[in-house]
This record gives structure tokens, C-alpha cells and sequence, in this order.
């Protein structure tokens, strides 16, 4: 007994000290990163090793939201998120398949939105889904193919959210450069902006 309980000491030892024990009932490689046992009953618990941390994905399909709004852990773009600058507020993309910002960044629309309300208005959502707004009292105009009808509603605080065909529009901080369709089909409940 007197022995197994040197040996469990012994081994604690080495992992803690990063290394091997010498000697030591357990593989050099598998030193604290297994659970060796010492006699029928006796164990020792292995080092904890930190939590992986979370990363970004380049493209659709973020699974950390339980309620299918944003995207994770993504770092904001300098290039979305502000009020429209002067020009048009919505125009028709290069390819003509969806629509664009003033700067010529992505449109989106949420499928949980309704005419006039934003579904979208929890902080984390709000970070990752950049409303496209213009400021208090400026109508917001469209450029050359965006036939449909734009107008606008308040989010609340003065906050207008421009709305194409009675869909309010957002863009997505994971796209950085325009041309960038990166939040389509997120959670099955963003996709682009369409004319």
C-alpha cells in the first residue's frame, strides 16, 4: 500500500512539474493528460485544461445563438452601422441580385421582422445585424434598379431603420468590404436584401 501511494505521489510530482515522473507507471506522452490508476481502486484526476475558446466563422451557419438573431463573437466593421451618408441610402449591387448601402456594403433582411418592427433588438443582435439608418427627419432615396418603396420607422430613441418593401434592411459585421454576401442564409432567417 505504502508503495502505490508513492507512486500516485511520485507522478503527481512529474505532471505538475511538466514532466514525466521517473520513474512512472505512465507513459511519458500520456503524462497529465490521462487518468492513470494505481491498484484495483485508487486514481488520480487529470490537469484541467482550459475551455477551447470560441472563433469566427468566414461564413454562415453561427450556432451559438439559441435564438437564430446574429452571429458570434464577430469584431465590428468600420464600414457599417452608422447613419446613411448623403447619396442614395439603397441601391442595386453591381450583379444586380441584391441590394446595397450607401457605401456599397450588403443589405439583409430577418425573416422575424414585421412592417415597421424590428425583431432584431437585444445588444448582441444589434452588434452583429447594424441596422441600415438615416437620420431623423431625412427620407431615405434609391438608386438606379431599387424599384421598391423605401421608407422608414423608428427603433426607438429617434433611431430611424430604413425599410425596403416594408422590410427593414440591416447589414452584417462579418462582411468587410462591399461585395461581401457573407450573412446570407444565416440561421435560415437572414438573407440578402433583394430589389
Amino acid at each position: 500500500m505504502k508503495r502505490s501511494i508513492m507512486a500516485v505521489f511520485v507522478l503527481v510530482a512529474g505532471c505538475s512539474a511538466g514532466a514525466p515522473a521517473s520513474p512512472s507507471p505512465v507513459p511519458p506522452t500520456s503524462c497529465c493528460t490521462s487518468v492513470p490508476t494505481v491498484g484495483p481502486t485508487a486514481t488520480v484526476a487529470p490537469t484541467a485544461t482550459p475551455a477551447p475558446t470560441a472563433t469566427v466563422a468566414s461564413t454562415a451557419g453561427y450556432s451559438c445563438d439559441p435564438d437564430m438573431t446574429y452571429g458570434c463573437d464577430a469584431s465590428p466593421s468600420p464600414a457599417t452601422g452608422s447613419p446613411a451618408p448623403a447619396g442614395d441610402t439603397v441601391s442595386v449591387s453591381p450583379s444586380g441580385a441584391y441590394l446595397v448601402g450607401p457605401t456599397g456594403m450588403t443589405l439583409y433582411v430577418f425573416d422575424h421582422d414585421l412592417a415597421n418592427t424590428s425583431a432584431c433588438t437585444s445588444s448582441d443582435c444589434t452588434v452583429a445585424w447594424p441596422a441600415l439608418t438615416v437620420d431623423g427627419g431625412t427620407s431615405p432615396s434609391a438608386g438606379d434598379g431599387a424599384t421598391g418603396t423605401l421608407t422608414t420607422f423608428d427603433r426607438g430613441g429617434g433611431i430611424m431603420q430604413v425599410e425596403y418593401n416594408d422590410r427593414p434592411l440591416y447589414y452584417f459585421i462579418g462582411d468587410t468590404a462591399p461585395g461581401d454576401t457573407s450573412g446570407d442564409g444565416t440561421n435560415g432567417v437572414w438573407h440578402l436584401a433583394k430589389p
